[in-house]
């Protein structure tokens, strides 16, 4: 499926990217990378990242938004979230609890996603 909006050359990575990764045993990937992530042992930083989303920077977040959570209700379901979690959505979306003009509110992937009761 082509994003028109992407542009040619990222449609041509997303492309040979799926072809890729089609051909790797992706739970493998995921027990090694857990292994690596596993191997550092306790840090001492005060930073924590999540770069898989491509946020870049803003993924870069005091760590200690993370050490404990929280229940919140999000779409009508209690949910476990950081105690952090404000800072970690102001990192990366701004202002969250506004929405953008409808014309900028452009979905950047191509899945749908369902919830079965």
């Amino acid at each position: 499926m082509d994003n028109k909006d992407r542009g040619l050359l990222k449609n041509v990575i997303f492309k040979a990217t799926q072809l890729l990764f089609r051909t790797i045993d992706l739970n493998r990937m995921a027990q090694k990378m857990n292994i690596i992530a596993m191997s550092s042992g306790e840090s001492n930083s005060s930073l924590c990242a999540d770069l898989v989303w491509g946020y870049s920077e803003k993924e870069i977040m005091p760590r200690e938004i993370f050490n404990k959570a929280i229940s919140a209700v999000f779409e009508g379901r209690e949910r476990c979230i950081p105690v952090g979690y404000d800072t970690f959505l102001t990192n990366i979306y701004g202002n969250y609890m506004e929405l953008p003009p409808i014309e900028k509110q452009i979905a950047h992937h191509n899945i749908t996603a369902y919830y079965k009761e």
